[in-house]
């Protein structure tokens, strides 16, 4: 069963988040509250309302620690790619922003419970943007891209060099439809669940 606990004091976040949700929630409001919630026998994601909650994600990161199936997944409405990082030292399974739509909600409810991290678009291709920057130039090597065609291999590398879908359907003269089609034969072949993950093998 997955449970989903809204850490928030923002009654209109909690109303928003419960309005987009497909799932039993819990409202939130103290970390004692969330203490007492806390329950092995389920798998929980804890969404944190960075604007609301003035809590060291440490601190709840340590109440999960021991608790293999609770996932903390933190929402600001201004995410940032420097507060993103510094969450991820605590190992996190999510960030994004608070006021995304329903669809993105729900992926990243989905990812999140089974384990995966997601990470809000625009986050992913900054950290595929500074991986490539400091990554040592060369021929990329690793021995799973020679499952790739050609042009599979031309759309990973421009992934790895942190373009967007748009930028390498510009590039490559194709709609971005076909590069998501492509994309999605990659993923397959290299085993890789997401843009990240095949980034950090191209770089």
């Amino acid at each position: 069963m997955r449970e989903i606990l809204l850490f928030s004091q923002d009654k209109d976040v909690i109303a928003r988040w419960e309005g987009l949700i497909e799932a039993p929630t819990k409202e939130i409001t103290s970390i004692g509250a969330l203490q007492k919630a806390l329950d092995a026998s389920k798998i929980q994601i804890i969404m944190v309302d960075r604007q609301s909650i003035g809590i060291d994600i440490a601190l709840i990161a340590k109440m999960c620690v021991n608790l293999p199936r609770c996932y903390i997944f933190v929402l600001n409405g201004l995410p940032s790619y420097a507060e993103g990082m510094a969450l991820l030292q605590h190992a996190i399974a999510g960030y994004g922003n608070t006021y995304m739509s329903k669809l993105h909600l729900h992926d990243a409810l989905e990812l999140i419970s089974h384990g995966n991290i997601w990470l809000y678009p625009e986050f992913v291709q900054q950290m595929i943007g500074h991986a490539s920057r400091i990554a040592p130039k060369g021929e990329v090597t690793h021995p799973k891209l020679a499952l790739l065609t050609p042009k599979e291999l031309e759309i990973a590398k421009l992934v790895g060099e942190g373009m967007t879908n748009k930028e390498i359907a510009t590039i490559q003269a194709i709609t971005e439809r076909t590069v998501k089609a492509h994309l999605t034969a990659i993923y397959t072949k290299l085993e890789v669940a997401d843009r990240l993950s095949l980034a950090l093998m191209i770089v």
